[in-house]
């Protein structure tokens, strides 16, 4: 009876309550817009600045292929391009590290260009001629589908980048349990150079006391050094000119120096009927770079081959050691500019425990 008197009180006062409630008027909902909060970008107008360069050099390669942007909206910024098999790839920008690696009182920096597709991952060491210009770049690739190498655990500290190199499995072809070979690399900025440190305590071409190619000669308009991007060694480049005449010559290589020679000579093309056109090309090409480079004991041999025997593109061993080819066709000849092409290549191979990338890049001996 008790619970009964309760619940007939409740209902009472429920209905009463509904009754006096005064009626509610809904209030229409005022339609509000969402607006894009941007994210700051946590780099300093410089860092901006040369990051967008970077990417403005690679755009500037593929910005004729549909689809090829920049955005600079969030960082990392992105650069997405298509190459000429309209392979589509995004890579990704932003400062790594920053530090004065050359002591001039500039900032100077290390750039992440990061990516998991065909274009690839690197890190670039960036010197600055001052704020806003670019005084020398070197690149480093850390992955590429079909690279040499796979750099991992990258880390920077103390003016240093440190990583683990391992065999690309692709390009040995070896499956990934059996590619079980690392590295421990250490780079640094020194001496006008990027360099890998094994290579100035452990590589015979470390020691050259000239880091030229070309002697003291009138007539060179370009003499740049860095660092191979597979197998971390020293690379010098040279450029020599005089009118319609042009020498572009490399160096590369750990204990075995390795010369890329590429000659553009003015040519009439009623010369190239002569029989012995191309021999007496060849031949004037390595007599000048045996008076002018500081490599004549490893061109002279050549010569006096090359005296005696034909020119042929195969490669050819005297000396046991001594390997070359020299490339030079009718087809290279330029008939708008009236030049001719010679390509020689040539290779001392004084440690046989280097003679392909993996062994070069770990110092092998």
């Amino acid at each position: 009876m008790k619970h009964c008197l309760i619940c007939t009180l409740f209902l009472t006062l429920f209905i009463s309550c509904k009754q006096e409630a005064p009626k509610q008027t809904k209030v229409p909902k005022k339609h509000t817009e969402k607006t894009e909060v941007k994210k700051p970008i946590p780099i300093s107008a410089e860092e901006f600045n040369l990051l967008k360069k970077l990417m403005t050099d690679e755009y500037e390669i593929y910005k004729a292929n549909e689809g090829t942007r920049m955005d600079l909206r969030e960082y990392p910024f992105a650069l997405s391009i298509t190459d000429e098999a309209e392979s589509r790839s995004t890579i990704y920008y932003s400062i790594l590290a920053k530090d004065d690696f050359n002591n001039d009182g500039i900032t100077d920096y290390v750039v992440s260009e990061s990516s998991d597709s065909m274009a690839g991952s690197r890190f670039v060491f960036v010197i600055m001629k001052d704020k806003r210009n670019i005084e020398e770049q070197h690149d480093v690739l850390e992955y590429a589908p079909f690279s040499y190498n796979n750099l991992d655990e990258t880390k920077y500290n103390s003016k240093k980048i440190t990583t683990v190199a391992t065999k690309n499995w692709r390009t040995y072809d070896v499956t990934e349990d059996e590619n079980n070979e690392s590295a421990n690399l250490v780079f640094s900025y020194q001496n006008g150079n990027l360099y890998e440190e094994s290579y100035l305590t452990k590589c015979k071409l470390a020691k050259l006391e000239s880091k030229t190619i070309f002697n003291s000669i009138p007539n060179i308009s370009r003499r740049e050094r860095s660092i191979d991007i597979h197998n971390y060694t020293e690379t010098i480049s040279e450029t020599y000119k005089v009118k319609d005449t042009l020498i572009h010559a490399d160096l590369s290589g750990c204990d075995n120096p390795l010369f890329e020679f590429e000659f553009t000579i003015p040519v009439a093309k009623e010369q190239l009927s002569n029989p012995d056109f191309f021999k007496h090309q060849v031949v004037s090409a390595l007599t000048f770079l045996a008076k002018n480079t500081q490599f004549s004991n490893d061109i002279n041999p050549i010569i006096a081959y090359y005296e005696e025997n034909e020119i042929t593109e195969e490669q050819t061993t005297i000396d046991h050691n001594l390997l070359f080819n020299v490339f030079a066709r009718k087809e290279d000849y330029n008939r708008k500019k009236k030049t001719f092409s010679i390509r020689i290549n040539i290779e001392r191979r004084y440690n046989a425990h280097q003679a392909e990338n993996w062994e070069i890049a770990t110092r092998r001996r």
